[in-house]
């Protein structure tokens, strides 16, 4: 078997193969458009191909964007789940229905905002668990830090 040293495959659809790789010192994902053949291989696959940056991918604005660690489970049906890499960026003006960094009180949290009678809202999403929805007081330090634009998850190491 001989695969490429310089990519490492990271998600394969029947039409779509992405791969990683570092050009110009930066990494990037690289698509390579075909199907999985049953019979010879395509030499032309080794010509097709479109770059984009790992960095752009996740993070577009990455002077603005901070990378947090999420803690626990009350996102879950939301696709966050412990130990899940996010991406926030602090330039996106909050709106209703964003996932957002939320600071009430000297704790982060990562809830979905919900704006109800002109009131903040911070809402869990696990349906299994009965997580309070938080309802910041006037007399509570509450900042909204950034919006979630991304996450990652590893599997293994």
């Amino acid at each position: 078997m001989s695969m490429r040293s310089d990519y490492k495959t990271v998600l394969h659809s029947p039409l779509t193969v992405w791969r990683i790789a570092e050009e110009e010192g930066r990494p990037t994902v690289r698509r390579i458009d075909g199907s999985a053949s049953c019979g010879f291989p395509s030499p032309a696959m080794d010509y097709q191909s479109d770059d984009i940056s790992i960095t752009e991918l996740f993070a577009p604005r990455r002077e603005a964007t901070e990378i947090i660690n999420a803690a626990g489970n009350s996102m879950l049906d939301a696709g966050i789940c412990e130990g899940d890499w996010l991406f926030v960026d602090r330039s996106i003006e909050p709106r209703d229905g964003h996932i957002v960094l939320a600071w009430i009180d000297g704790e982060f949290l990562v809830k979905r905002l919900r704006i109800a009678d002109g009131k903040p809202e911070l809402h869990p999403e696990n349906e299994r668990e009965h997580y309070p929805v938080i309802r910041p007081s006037e007399y509570e330090h509450f900042t909204i830090e950034g919006v979630v634009v991304s996450s990652g998850r590893r599997y293994r190491v």
